[in-house]
């Protein structure tokens, strides 16, 4: 897929976290046997300077909550993980903040013997956020993580693109 028109937005950070929750589940599974999923829940915050959306900088910080479930396959390596999440962000820039509505989406991360990655989606709300104008900037689709589980975008690969241009333009540059 062509990568170059998305516009990163979400920080490394987010993906490292979800990441890293996921290898710690790999070696804690290691001695299992097959069964049914494992579930866990956490929350976490995250802050950011995002240069990527609008000329100027944007401050983002956010919320995110999420259940996963963990299957193992029968040598008991996690063969693949569900995330559902929900989350809820605040960018600023130039004196002014936008806040998101609570928005949700599922993260699918399927892993190799070796604990790596062989498909990790995302399917859900990118970002819902109500413009100063009235408007709505909502992105909504599927989008691949691979080839780098560290980039989240703020576009999705499938589905409804929200409205850059607008986006920056309710900061008032």
């Amino acid at each position: 897929m062509n990568r170059t028109w998305k516009i990163v937005c979400r920080p490394a950070m987010r993906a490292s976290v979800l990441a890293g929750l996921v290898a710690c589940a790999l070696l804690g599974a290691q001695s299992a046997q097959a069964a049914g999923p494992q579930s866990s829940n956490g929350s976490f915050d995250v802050a950011s300077t995002v240069t990527t959306i609008c000329p100027f900088a944007v401050a983002q910080t956010g919320h995110i909550t999420y259940t996963e479930r963990d299957y193992t396959d029968d040598t008991g390596h996690i063969s693949r993980a569900i995330l559902n999440v929900a989350e809820q962000d605040t960018f600023t820039a130039n004196g002014i903040t936008l806040t998101t509505d609570l928005y949700h989406y599922t993260l699918f991360q399927s892993f190799d013997a070796q604990g790596g990655f062989t498909d990790f989606h995302g399917t859900g709300v990118v970002a819902r956020i109500h413009l100063p104008d009235g408007g709505l900037f909502l992105s909504a689709g599927q989008l691949s993580l691979l080839p780098d589980p560290n980039k989240f975008f703020f576009t999705p690969d499938i589905g409804r693109s929200g409205d850059v241009p607008s986006f920056c333009a309710a900061f008032g540059a």
